[in-house]
């Protein structure tokens, strides 16, 4: 059968704020059949203000949304219900209305099975957890389960962010929470982890385990992060390589230091390796992500580029316009050096690791930023390119 839940979006005071402040917000129920082990979420389809406006989407008060959620052989089974308990999402609890069962034949049935030739989609579990870390190993679980026998094939999943960890690290630094005085929007996140701590679990073997018994290709995923805009500046209460490290940081043209370490530092390249090959050794995840498409800029002025720049061209690079092709050239050899490094480091470990990047919308876009994609693709310096 193709089981379709109807969801029912009640007027009560939580969800009527939560559905005021957000159109197409996320409100959540948990579910799974009697003989699933893990717990699956369902909840409408999400939008944000970048995706447009979407009436037919929007969920309103007193309103039932119906919810594809899975196709299965149902032989007495039974249908378990349950809150999420999770902080950001407490307020936006749905109820489950009705469920609808629609027979499914053996030809319709054949065609919702995996095959080898169609497993292409990739799942990319980055940045912050929509507000919370999983808290125990079944809601890492959760974020895997779903993709059991499906044409999901490889999930980029975010272990860190420069040497801010979300595992225990022996290479960087685990998340550790900020004093209670302090301004933070990652105060659930930062909480959340600390159970693992605690327990003295790590999350990032649980995601690895999780992914291979199901067939799947794990990458640890990377955004080149630092410190986020004042008054949240700080990401977490331990210091870390770029607090300690100011020297490492970009620079204007001006000589003025801008919260972003700068790749041009063979320091920063450096670091940046040994927390993958940490977790390809330690943990073994199958391949490396990097988002370029945050955390720019990645190179500036710093005292290597003007010097390299200087020798190859014999002008200042700080002295021409923002719009000189040049400079983009040059900002190109640190990230590519960058791949060439994580590229050696995997024949280090004795295994092939995959390589994927997250790039810009557009050729001149990258270039600008020094991501010279075409090259790292005639190079072999990359197997899979997200734009």
């Amino acid at each position: 059968y193709e089981i379709r839940l109807g969801t029912y979006y009640g007027h009560t005071a939580s969800v009527q704020a939560a559905l005021a402040v957000s159109p197409g917000g996320r409100t959540f129920t948990k579910v799974r059949l009697s003989g699933d082990e893990h717990w699956d979420t369902v909840e409408a389809e999400h939008y944000g203000p970048r995706d447009g406006e979407h009436p037919e989407k929007r969920v309103n008060l007193n309103e039932m949304l119906e919810v594809r959620w899975r196709v299965a052989m149902l032989d007495g089974d039974e249908l378990e219900i349950a809150p999420v308990d999770r902080k950001f999402a407490e307020g936006t609890l749905a109820s489950l209305a009705y469920v609808r069962l629609i027979p499914v034949d053996e030809v319709q049935h054949s065609t919702e099975m995996s095959r080898p030739d169609t497993k292409r989609l990739v799942a990319v579990f980055d940045g912050t957890f929509y507000g919370n870390f999983p808290k125990d190993e079944e809601e890492i679980w959760g974020y895997f389960e779903p993709m059991r026998g499906s044409d999901f094939s490889l999930v980029f999943w975010a272990t860190c962010r420069l040497d801010a960890c979300y595992y225990l690290s022996e290479v960087g630094r685990p998340l550790t929470p900020l004093p209670e005085e302090m301004l933070n929007r990652r105060t659930y996140i930062l909480k959340d982890f600390q159970r693992w701590v605690e327990r003295e679990v790590d999350p990032l073997e649980v995601a690895v385990d999780a992914a291979h018994e199901l067939g799947l290709e794990i990458y640890g995923s990377m955004r080149l992060m630092g410190v986020e805009i004042p008054p949240f500046h700080q990401f977490h209460g331990a210091p870390t390589f770029m607090t300690e490290h100011p020297e490492f940081w970009a620079v204007d043209a001006s000589g003025r230091r801008v919260p972003h370490l700068s790749l041009a530092f063979p320091e920063v390249r450096d670091l940046i390796v040994r927390l993958f090959r940490e977790q390809a050794q330690r943990y073994g995840i199958d391949g490396v992500h990097v988002l370029f498409n945050r955390s720019f800029p990645f190179v500036l002025f710093e005292e290597p580029f003007v010097r390299d720049f200087a020798e190859r061209y014999g002008e200042d690079p700080r002295n021409l316009d923002p719009s000189d092709p040049r400079l983009w050239v040059q900002r190109a050899e640190y990230t590519t050096a960058l791949l060439r490094e994580l590229r050696a480091m995997s024949d280090d470990v004795g295994r092939r690791l995959g390589t994927a990047v997250h790039a810009m919308n557009s050729l001149r876009n990258n270039l600008y930023f020094g991501l010279d994609i075409v090259r790292w693709a005639k190079e072999g310096l990359i197997d899979h390119l997200v734009l």
